[in-house]
This record gives structure tokens, sequence and C-alpha cells, in this order.
């Protein structure tokens, strides 16, 4: 701090004493010789500032030169690109998320020359198109199949080819774009028919006329729905499997018992993966389709919630299926028309009750067909569950006993996923001990090889779940409390190895419960049983990571 001490105004600094004449013209001129000064260090730091934004600008634009993207290999930064503009193949259809995105694409290569070469001499980048006719005007038509015709170009004449499309225009597919189909034939690995169900027919009539010309497609997905018109009954039987020998994964989607959607399903002996959506039709009419496909090794039923097969359905034997995925199942009846030997994995999502009444849950059409047909799902592991290793069951309130049943069912199960869990008769903590001993020998000689589990909640349902106190869910103590007992059982019986060895069980806990963790104090005891058992037998993960088939 600067001192006045040998100032000629020190007499007068800091008090309030009477100025003399002197002492104000003095004091009115150091004023002024201040600012002067004030005016030229001012200057100095605009000065400074100035030169301090221009080095910065300067360090922004040299620093450039050393980023590590300016001096990738081509090869490196050609798997960037096709991981930037090429997303993951899902073996079942081709939609604009899963194709190329193209004016993203576009932007990748005006990043600089360098990126330009690579993205136009990567063959590979260019290979996978997704068409929805519904941007373009009819007469564009034309425009668009040239445009397909060069991006492919730059694919090279031999790598194989993804093409997904949409039409759904009021005016048939036009003879221009199906020829170009055609024409790719022997390139196309991958495609995606999003149409109504009369404009397949057109392409599976132009098949025919093509006298059995083969396909080297190995995905086919096909989106028929009907129109307020209908469309004609197909005939040709036999026409796709014949144009298309090669053919491993399916995906059929439908809203009617249409015969061409039948047709698909004839024949395909070598079919590995199929995915069937059925929305609001008769679901035996394609399970008597099933049983052909002795090869397969991935199932996926996607069921109407208002439809399930009859005990009229035939039987299905898959010998080499891996894994069988249940989506909206109305009732658990459908495993009982199937055997596999060798499922390793079973996901099953039943038929979610809407918001308007899920308060009478346990007395809604959907949970009562469940509860009836659950018994048949519970004979289905028993007699051909000694292979299962995933197991997720998701969007069914479960009991004490139905949950017993379940869980003796699953011996061999190392993942498992589910909505509910035991209840606790007990609903206080006054003695965790007792809490814990009492479920011990409830719960501990269940699930021996069990090595990961997932309690999740709902998407979007937690809230609406929690509202009802008859239902054990996040909001109900008693619920963790039985959890929590489970798992202390699990490290009683872990030996002596103790917190020395490495966590056996793999534990997801929604993200819902750790939020409502400190609202609701009655949560917290059973919690903190859990948690003290992180790393030690077992490890609580943050992420979700267990892949329940979802839709």
């Amino acid at each position: 701090m600067f001192s006045y001490r040998q100032s000629p105004l020190a007499r007068v600094i800091g008090n309030n004493y009477p100025t003399t004449l002197e002492e104000r013209e003095l004091a009115s001129q150091t004023r002024k010789d201040i600012d002067k000064e004030l005016e030229r260090v001012q200057d100095e730091i605009t000065a400074l500032q100035l030169q301090y934004k221009t080095l910065k600008e300067k360090d922004h634009q040299i620093a450039k030169i050393l980023s590590p993207w300016r001096n990738l290999p081509p090869e490196i930064l050609s798997n960037i690109l096709q991981i930037a503009v090429n997303p993951s193949w899902d073996n079942y259809s081709i939609l604009p998320a899963h194709s190329t995105d193209r004016r993203h694409f576009q932007t990748l290569r005006a990043v600089c020359r360098m990126w330009r070469e690579v993205a136009f001499s990567t063959r590979s980048l260019w290979t996978n198109v997704y068409i929805d006719f519904r941007d373009y005007r009819p007469g564009a038509v034309p425009d668009v199949i040239r445009g397909v015709q060069k991006y492919f170009e730059r694919a090279g004449p031999s790598l194989p080819l993804k093409l997904g499309f949409e039409w759904t225009s009021a005016v048939a597919i036009p003879d221009g774009w199906l020829e170009f189909l055609f024409s790719q034939r022997s390139r196309l690995t991958n495609l995606t028919f999003r149409s109504t169900t009369s404009y397949f027919h057109d392409f599976e009539r132009k098949l025919k006329a093509s006298n059995g010309s083969r396909w080297e497609t190995r995905n086919l997905s096909v989106d028929a729905h009907t129109t307020l018109n209908g469309g004609a009954v197909s005939t040709n039987y036999g026409v796709i499997e014949a144009s298309f020998p090669m053919l491993k994964n399916l995906h059929l989607e439908t809203d009617d018992d249409d015969a061409c959607n039948l047709a698909l399903l004839s024949g395909h002996a070598s079919l590995s993966k199929l995915h069937l959506r059925m929305y609001d039709i008769d679901p035996d009419f394609y399970f008597s389709k099933l049983g052909s496909f002795s090869n397969l090794k991935e199932l996926t039923l996607l069921m109407s919630a208002r439809r399930s097969s009859s005990i009229d359905a035939p039987t299905c034997d898959f010998p080499r299926l891996h894994s069988l995925k249940i989506c909206r199942a109305y009732s658990f009846a459908i495993v009982s028309k199937i055997r596999a030997p060798s499922l390793s994995s079973l996901s099953i999502v039943t038929a979610m009750a809407s918001k308007s009444s899920f308060s009478r849950v346990y007395g809604c059409a959907a949970q009562e067909s469940l509860s009836m047909t659950f018994p048949q799902l519970v004979s289905f592991l028993q007699n051909g569950g000694f292979n299962l290793r995933d197991f997720y069951l998701r969007y069914w309130i479960q009991h004490n006993e139905t949950l017993r049943l379940l869980l003796e069912s699953l011996s061999s199960v190392q993942r498992l996923c589910l909505d509910t869990w035991y209840m606790d008769d007990s609903p206080q903590f006054d003695n965790q001990n007792r809490i814990v001993q009492a479920q011990v020998t409830n719960t501990q000689e269940l699930l021996p090889n069990l090595r990961k589990i997932c309690l999740d909640l709902p998407r979007g349902h937690l809230d609406r779940l929690c509202e009802h106190d008859d239902l054990p869910y996040a909001s109900n103590p008693r619920y963790w409390s039985s959890f929590a007992a489970f798992l202390h059982s699990r490290a009683s019986t872990s030996g002596s190895e103790g917190s020395a060895s490495q966590p056996k069980l793999l534990v997801y806990l929604p993200e819902g419960i750790r939020r409502v963790d400190g609202i609701d104090a009655q949560l917290n005891a059973p919690l903190e049983l859990i948690r003290e058992l992180d790393g030690v037998s077992i490890a609580i993960e943050t992420e979700h990571t267990c892949a329940v088939f979802d839709v």
C-alpha cells in the first residue's frame, strides 16, 4: 500500500481536518497527475491484452500442427470414419439409425483434403444406404436411383452392399427401382423392404418372372403392413426360398395373416436367426411354419398383447437354438410349444399393463393369463433348461411362492434379471441380524451358479409402480431387506476366503432406487446392508450392463 507520510498532504490524509487553499490546489493537481498515469497504465494493459490475445490465437493455430489427427495412418483414419459413418448392423433390418448418415459423412469429408481422399478411397464406407421415398416426390425416383448407383460405384465392384428402403406412396413401386434392386442382387447381402403387403406382392411377381434369379442376400427384412384396400393374396409359395438360397437371418414384421407373409417362412432350412414381430394377428398361422427351421440358433418373437398361441399350435423342435426372446407375451403357453435342449439364453418381456389399469394389475387380463399359464413356464425350465445360463423376465409381478418355484427351476443360471424379489414379512429394522437370519434359511440354497443378478424396474414406470403399497417395488423397505438378506446369505456361504477374495457376485441396482436412498429413511437400513458387502462378496454395478431384451 502506498504511504503518504512524506507527502505535503500527509497532515490531512486519513482524517477530517480543515484544509488550506494550498492543500486543496495541491490535491487537485495530484489527482490530475494520477489520472494521466492511469491512462498510461491502461494503454499498457490494453496493449498487453491485445498481445496476449494474439499469442493465444497463434498458439491455438500452432497447436493444431501437433494434433495426432494430422498424422494418423490412412488405415487408422479409415477405421475411425467407418465407426463414425456406418453404424453397426443389427442382423435384422436396415433403418435410418443403422445406415450411413450421409450428411454426417459429407461433413467429415470436408474436414481436409486428406480426410476426403481417405473417404473416397475407402470403399467399405460406401456400402450402406437407406432410402425413405417419403422424402422425395414421385417424379424424383429416377434421380434417386442414379444417386444410389453413383454412391455404390464408390464401393467398387465386389464388396457386399446393404440397402434398405421404405415405400408407402399411393402409387406402386416404380419398375425402375425394382429393376435396380435386381441389378444388385449378386451383391445385396442385406436387404430391408418396408412397404405394404400389396407392394411386396409386386416384388414377388417380379421374382417369379425372373425365372429363379439367385440373390446373395444373407439378411432379409420385410416390414409388410396392410392398407385399407388390402391386397391380392400371394400364390407364390417357394419363390422367396428359391430366390434367396443363402438366407441366414430373416426379420418379418406384419399386422396381417397374409399368405405372402406365410410364404416368407416356407423353406430356408439353413436359417440361423429369425425375428418375428406380429401385431394383432393369429400367431398359430406363423407358429405352424417354425418347425422347419432345424438349424435356428436365435429366435425372437414379438407378440400382440391381445393374442397368444393356442393349445392347438404345433410343437416345434429347435435342437440348435441358443437364444429365445419373447416380447409382449400375453401368456407363458408359448414356451410349452417349444423344445430347445441347447437353449442358453431366455428373455421374456410380458405385456405391460396400461397406466389406467395398472392399479388393478393383478386383475387385468394379461396378468391373469400369465398367472394361469405360469406352470407351463416352470415345466419348460425344469424339463429343458439344463443348459440355461441367462434368464430375463420383465414386467411380471410375482408373489413369494411363484418366485420360489421359478428360482428353483433356474439352478444352472449364471445371469438373472427380474423386476421383483421376495417380500420380507418383518416390516421393521429394529434387529437387523434377526431379519438376515430369518431370510438366509429361505434363500441360500437357491441359484447356486449365479454370477450376476439385476433387479431392474420397468423403464418409465417407476413413479406409478411406487404409488401402490401392495406391490413389492422400490418404495417398500421389506423388498430390499429380503434382497439384502439373500446377498448376506451368499456372503456367509462363500467359505473362509473372506474379504481378501474377489467378489463372487455382480449386482445391479436400478438408478431409481439409488436416488430414493436418502429421501426415504426407511430404505437406508436394507440398502446399507447391501453396501457393506460391496467389494467384498459382491460388486455393485453403477451402469446398466445387463443384456435385457427390451422393445
